[in-house]
This record gives structure tokens, sequence and C-alpha cells, in this order.
């Protein structure tokens, strides 16, 4: 470059103006290059600057690397900044040398804000790549106590990516800890996701569950999820208190804002799905079933029948899903039935659900007289009950919807092995061994493999049977054979 200072002063200004207007090309970089080792300060830094800004558009050359790794150790704060940034626009085009950690690592003790920014910042991408060190850790413990909020959130995003690439340890879990409480809500938030991920890295992080229980109260909509999300991935790798659960039911409970309830719900079914729950969840959910908001009931329905599958007050559960299957809306009553579905694979159901189940065998939404159909399905298994099953089940195979017939058929053949049976569904099951949906014609030949042996069939199904010997798909052709020696036999 120019021997004259104010000639090598515009060369760079000149070359960092055309980059902000979107003028340059490769050939830009092999002037910066050399600005980066000239006498003067602030061209060094004007220099690095520049190269920071091709790199983000994609102009950059490991060769400048070497030089910005050696201006780390600069006499002037600009200058190290500088380098830093542009360290980190190299990084994130994943150039970047292992040598520039330990450099990085003293900038952070700078009191400089410009320099141990940029360099807190050139090690948050380095981290991302696993590039950092052991002794990186002690500096971002240092930086956790800075006053600045943003300082203290890059060093938790710092730490995320080195407990990811397995560089932490408990310690990290302690020097966290007093960010959980007294900090703003988006460092509270950052320090929950690094609990989190502590969590996920197998680290015991019991030291904090009962300040993650105290974020579930905060009114941060993003804090309170974030402290949530934590506590399921401790509670996954055998750290929790049952209290958490109770504090939530509690806050559902006492919450009137309707978007703090849903949240709260969310999270406690997210904790049911996990398997904690408790049955101090039970009173506030059953408010909510009821609610105008129809996310918030199939939620606490979805909750509440996690609860009863795993022997948490199943019978009351199974009461309330009763009662909403009478009195709920549509998509509750349908919400129910899947339920009661659910619980009756289960063994647990009583006889109360049977009567709600066929009014909705009634209902015009085909979906829900399909889930109704499907849950007396299950509920028939084992128990039957009366009689009075059978007409209702008659009644559904005249059903106009393909899947609410395939549940009635199947009921027939429960109800048939528990000896309750009639000749007046042998026409209906006739038809169907003429239709044209597969499903149906296979359930319907399990369910006369039973009826057969009860004498219920007739000269029509024999003549059916025959038809489906020639059909083109094996298993119904076996299925008609089978059924055709069955008869053949008495």
């Amino acid at each position: 470059m120019h021997a004259d200072t104010k000639v090598r002063e515009k060369s760079v200004k000149a070359i960092s103006e055309l980059i902000d207007k979107g003028i340059y090309d490769t050939s830009t970089l092999e002037p910066l290059e050399k600005a980066l080792q000239d006498d003067v300060e602030y061209l060094r830094g004007h220099a690095a600057e520049a190269i920071y800004k091709l790199a983000q558009h994609d102009i950059y050359d490991s060769s400048s690397l070497e030089s910005l790794i050696s201006l780390l150790d600069d006499d002037d704060e600009y200058v190290r900044g500088t380098a830093s940034k542009a360290i980190r626009g190299l990084a994130e085009r994943k150039i970047y040398d292992l040598k520039s950690i330990e450099k990085l690592n003293k900038n952070l003790r700078n009191e400089d804000k410009f320099v141990k920014w940029n360099a807190l910042r050139a090690i948050e991408v380095l981290a991302k790549h696993g590039v950092c060190k052991p002794s990186t850790l002690e500096e971002i413990y240092h930086i956790l106590d800075d006053p600045d909020e943003e300082i203290k959130n890059v060093a938790l995003h710092i730490l995320r990516s080195m407990t990811r690439k397995g560089m932490t340890d408990e310690e990290a879990v302690e020097e966290i800890r007093n960010l959980l409480s007294g900090s703003s809500s988006e460092v509270k938030q950052n320090a929950a996701k690094t609990i989190e991920t502590l969590s996920k890295n197998k680290i015991d992080v019991s030291l904090v569950i009962g300040k993650l229980n105290r974020l579930l109260r905060e009114i941060d909509e993003k804090t309170c999820e974030a402290a949530a999300s934590a506590l399921i991935s401790a509670f996954e790798n055998g750290y929790y208190e049952r209290r958490t659960i109770k504090i939530l039911s509690k806050i559902l409970l006492d919450e009137d804002d309707k978007k703090r309830k849903k949240l709260m719900a969310k999270n406690l079914l997210n904790f049911a799905e996990k398997g904690l729950m408790d049955e101090a969840s039970l009173n506030p959910l059953n408010r909510l079933v009821d609610s105008s908001d129809e996310e918030l009931s199939k939620i606490a329905i979805k909750t509440m029948t996690l609860m009863a599958m795993n022997g948490i007050k199943s019978d009351k559960i199974v009461e309330i899903l009763n009662e909403t299957l009478e009195d709920g809306n549509k998509e509750t009553k349908k919400i129910s039935a899947r339920s009661i579905k659910k619980l009756a694979g289960m063994g647990i159901c009583n006889s109360e659900s049977i009567d709600p189940l066929f009014d909705l065998l009634k209902d015009e939404q085909d979906e829900v007289r399909e889930k109704a159909m499907e849950a007396i399905e299950f509920i028939t298994i084992e128990n039957a009950y009366d009689e009075s099953v059978l007409d209702n089940v008659i009644y559904a195979l005249q059903d106009k919807d393909k899947f609410v017939k395939i549940s009635a058929v199947s009921t027939l053949k429960h109800l048939a092995e528990q000896g309750i049976s009639a000749e007046e569904s042998v026409g209906y099951l006739n038809d169907f061994l003429r239709s044209e949906d597969k499903d149906l014609i296979e359930r319907t030949l399990v369910t006369f493999s039973v009826l057969a042996d009860q004498d219920i069939y007739n000269e029509k199904t024999i003549e059916c049977l025959h038809e489906l010997v020639d059909d083109p798909e094996y298993s119904i052709r076996k299925k008609a054979q089978n059924l055709i020696e069955i008869v053949e036999e008495k």
C-alpha cells in the first residue's frame, strides 16, 4: 500500500464504503489483508472491520486469519475488538483456528465493553462449531457476574454449546443458580434453557429444581415455558419434586388470565405425557372441561385421561368423562369418547359410559359417531353388561359411515363371544360380505367365524362366502374358505 498514511487511510475508507454499497469482489481482500499489518492502529482496525463485512457477503479467505489472531494482542482496544469481530465473521463461514481461543479468553477480561463483547461473540460462534477449550469455562463463569444483561445472555448460549460438547459438569449448575432469580426475564429464560441442556447431558441439576419451580409463577410466558421445559428434562433424568405439579395445579386453579391458564394446563399435559402427575391437578382440570375455550377443554380431558391410565383417581375421571359424553359440546364429546376407548382398552370403564355413547351414535358428525362406536367396541371386549347393547349395535350397522360399521361388526363379535347374538344381524353382515371395502369384508368374516359356531348364518351367507373364495386378496380367500369348511362340518 502507499507510503502516505492519509492515502492508505482514504484507500481503506473507500473500500469500506464500497462494501456498504454492495460493490466488492474477491480482489478487495488483498489490500485489506496488507492493512491488517499497518503501523497505524485505526487502519488495522478499519481493515479488520472491512474483512468482517466482506465475510458477511461470503467474500473471505483463510489467509486473513493468522494476521487477525495476532491482532488480538494489539495494544489498541478498537483493533482487538474488530479483530475479534472479523474472526467471528470467518468462523461463521467455518474458517477458524484453535490458536485464537486463548487470546479471545484473555480479551474476555478486558474492561472495555467493545473488546469484551466481540471476543464473547467470536467464542459463541466457535463454541457452536465445537472449537473451544476447557480454559474458556472459567472465563465464562466469570462473565456470568457481569452487570450487562446482553453479555450474560451470550455467555449462557456459549455454556449450552460447550455442554453439548461434553465440556461442563455440576459446577455449571452452581454458577447458573443465582441467575434463575433476581435477573431480567430474558436472562432467567436463558438460564433455564441452559439448565435444560445440562440435564439432557446427564448432569445433576437437582440443586436448582426449587428455583425452577418458582419460575413457573413468572408472568413472562417464555420464562415460564423455559422453566417447565427444564423441569421436564430434569424429571426424565430422575431429578424432580412432586411439588412441581402441585404448584402448576394451584396456579391453574387461581389464575384468571386465559393465556396464563392455557399455559399452565399445557405444562400439566406435558408433564403427564412424561409420567409426572398428581391428584392435586384433578379439581382445576375438571373445571376446564366445560370451558368456552375448546383447546382448554381438550387439554384438560387429555391430561385427566393420562392420570386415569396411571391409576390416579380413575373412577372419578371416568365419571367426569361420562358426564361430558352427556352434557359436553360436540368436540368434548368426541374427545371424551376417544378417552373412554383408551381407558376401556385398559379395563378402566363402567356401565355408566354405555348409554351416553349410544346417544352419540345418532350424532350428525361422522367422527363423533366413529369415536362413540369405537369406545363401545372396546368396552364390550370383556363385558357387554346387558343385552340392550345388541339393539344399539344393530342400529350402528346401518350407519352410512364405514368406520362406524367396521367397529359395530367387531362389537358383534365381542357380544357373540359372550353369548349375546341375534339372527337379525345376519342380513346386514351378508351385505357387508359384498362390500367394495376390503377392511369391512375382513372384519365381517372374523365376526362370522364366531357366529357360525352358534349356527347364526343363512343360505345367502354361504353364497357370499363362495363368491369370496375367488377374491384377489389372499387373507379374504383364506378366511372365506375356512368359514365354508366350518359350515360344511355342521
